[in-house]
């Protein structure tokens, strides 16, 4: 994904939080917990070409804080 692309997802999610947090508790997914950000989620917000979009989100004292815009490739199940 191009940093630019980065960047706008970045800045759209750190302007609503609010809407941010209600994909966190609709979605999010708990990675781990870190002792310097709190806790780290993951939480799509996409896809895009075979990829899906995610946001690492830190939780800590009630603070919102994106780490980092990533993607992960979808993986198509047989049945």
């Amino acid at each position: 994904m191009a940093e630019k692309q980065k960047n706008r997802f970045y800045e759209y999610f750190n302007r609503d939080k609010k809407r941010l947090l209600n994909l966190l508790k609709s979605q999010g997914i708990f990675e781990q917990f870190s002792q310097t950000h709190g806790y780290l989620y993951s939480v799509e917000i996409g896809q895009q070409s075979g990829q899906s979009i995610h946001l690492k989100v830190a939780l800590k004292a009630g603070a919102l804080t994106i780490l980092d815009v990533f993607s992960r490739s979808l993986v198509a199940t047989a049945e």
